[in-house]
């Protein structure tokens, strides 16, 4: 995929692997909250936060990941948080990345927004996880269709490739068999 045809003027769907993890709250929570007051993002892009329900001792429903993003924005004022509109775009699936059945659900709630915000199917995955899950979450997220197509399919993995050489060349040549033919 060329990256330059990715057009902001588009709806997509954000799917943000460990949302209720530190790097929503410390990095993309702000870069959001940018991007939504500077138009950067059309108003019908919708953020689905996926991760297990219950984490670091804590049940969490859609409400709680709105004010674990909100925090991040760093935004106070309730008028100024909803004026800015990104709440309305921001969606809960809890799920554990290791349970297979989970994925055929998450494909069926994604073509349901396609629907309601005309995403045509632009996805763009973000795995804000462990390096050892990397791997289930790619296999899954391909055999369930979800990387099907490369123009409007992106993952985007924002941890290091593994814990040592050998788990960086594995990742790699997952990528490259999961991902990469299907652009050529």
């Amino acid at each position: 995929m060329d990256l330059d045809s990715i057009r902001i003027n588009e709806p997509w769907v954000l799917v943000l692997y460990g949302i209720t993890g530190d790097a929503v709250e410390n990095m993309y929570s702000a870069g959001l909250a940018k991007a939504w007051q500077q138009k950067l993002v059309h108003p019908q892009t919708a953020i689905i936060g996926i991760a297990p329900q219950e984490w670091k001792g804590k049940k969490w429903t859609e409400a709680d990941v709105k004010a674990h993003i909100r925090k991040g924005t760093g935004i106070k004022s309730d008028e100024e948080w909803a004026a800015l509109g990104l709440e309305e775009s921001i969606f809960f699936k809890p799920g554990d990345v290791n349970d297979s059945s989970s994925y055929p659900d998450l494909k069926a709630f994604l073509q349901k927004l396609d629907e309601e915000r005309q995403t045509e199917g632009r996805r763009l995955f973000i795995l804000s996880l462990p390096p050892q899950l990397l791997k289930t979450v790619i296999l899954n997220l391909a055999e369930n269709g979800m990387l099907d197509d490369p123009d409007k399919n992106i993952v985007f993995i924002d941890k290091p490739f593994g814990a040592s050489y050998q788990g960086a060349l594995e990742l790699k040549e997952l990528l490259e068999s999961e991902l990469i033919p299907a652009v050529a």
